[in-house]
């Protein structure tokens, strides 16, 4: 296991490289890196994979100060992710469970969130949008990743490897 570094992004924004604008395929929000501020922390991770290798990821971000802890399984380039987070729609813990795509950009690796819907079931969650990851790995080698979901809420992420 290698230690990089995680950029934590203390901003509305996914900070991307050379502070050009970027336009989200999900959610059309104009990202840009100018109004971050970055914080770096070490931690291991494990960003690249080979055609059909299964991966784990613990995924950590909060929507309006609500923390969401996710396991995120990759197999090859699709995955699922099981997301648990309290609802204050329903004043209790919740869980969502979405498909989850991977995706080269230009910009960097694309995890793509589809069909929230409630765990071991095909039932739509009547209230979760899909949670959308970029993760990039600068010349620098840092790494850094943010979120932003389909209704346009952002945050950083914090990312390890799942547990044993």
């Amino acid at each position: 296991m290698q230690s990089v570094a995680i950029i934590s992004l203390f901003c509305p924004q996914i900070a991307l490289a050379n502070n050009q604008d970027f336009t989200s395929p999900i959610s059309n929000l104009n990202i840009s890196e100018t109004s971050c501020k970055l914080s770096e922390k070490k931690q291991p991770i494990h960003l690249t994979q080979r055609r059909g290798e299964t991966g784990c990821w613990t995924l950590i971000h909060s929507v309006g100060g609500i923390v969401h802890e996710s396991v995120l399984v990759i197999n090859g380039s699709q995955g699922k992710m099981l997301t648990t987070y309290f609802n204050p729609n329903i004043n209790r813990t919740d869980y969502v469970e979405q498909t989850m795509r991977l995706e080269n950009s230009s910009r960097g690796i694309l995890i793509l969130g589809y069909n929230p819907v409630y765990p071991n079931t095909n039932r739509r969650h009547p209230t979760y949008f899909a949670d959308n990851f970029l993760l990039q790995r600068r010349p620098s080698g840092q790494v850094v990743i943010g979120t932003c979901d389909d209704a346009g809420r952002c945050s950083p992420v914090d990312v390890e490897d799942c547990p044993l």
